[in-house]
């Protein structure tokens, strides 16, 4: 019994892979992020470098789309933000504002063209505020100042 046991647990270490990764992100002149890429490396056999590239949907920020012409304003901000999306049409948009421990702290549905965010309840800091719809995703730094 013991013999197989140890067959096992032998098959299974040699089975075992081991994986490292890279974060590569490429931030556009207002501070959003525009692209990031994963690289994957396998590390359990040192004889091949094997290499995976996993990438996100690249967004030129020059390039046309929903929310290449939102507007958000002021930021900083002490009491509210104000978001603008003047290409909506009858897209449905949705959101999400996050802290920069990655929790999300708020919410939105199915934005409008004009839309108004209170943070006034909100400490102080650093914000993150994504925007999503149907094949775009966009992100905005926001700051709390008081």
């Amino acid at each position: 019994m013991r013999l197989i046991t140890l067959g096992f647990v032998l098959f299974f270490f040699s089975t075992l892979q081991i994986k490292a990764q890279t974060v590569k992100m490429t931030y556009d002149a207002s501070g959003n992020r525009i692209s990031r890429e994963i690289e994957v490396k396998d590390i359990s056999n040192s004889e091949v470098d094997s290499l995976l590239s996993l990438k996100e949907k690249t967004i030129d920020p020059d390039q046309d789309g929903i929310l290449s012409t939102t507007v958000l304003y002021p930021n900083p901000t002490n009491d509210q933000i104000n978001i603008v999306i003047s290409e909506i049409g009858d897209q449905i948009i949705d959101g999400a504002l996050y802290d920069l421990g990655g929790r999300e702290v708020l919410s939105v549905r199915k934005l409008l063209s004009h839309n108004r965010i209170d943070v006034k309840d909100f400490k102080p800091g650093t914000y993150i505020l994504r925007l999503f719809t149907d094949g775009e995703t966009r992100s905005w730094k926001i700051i709390v100042d008081r």
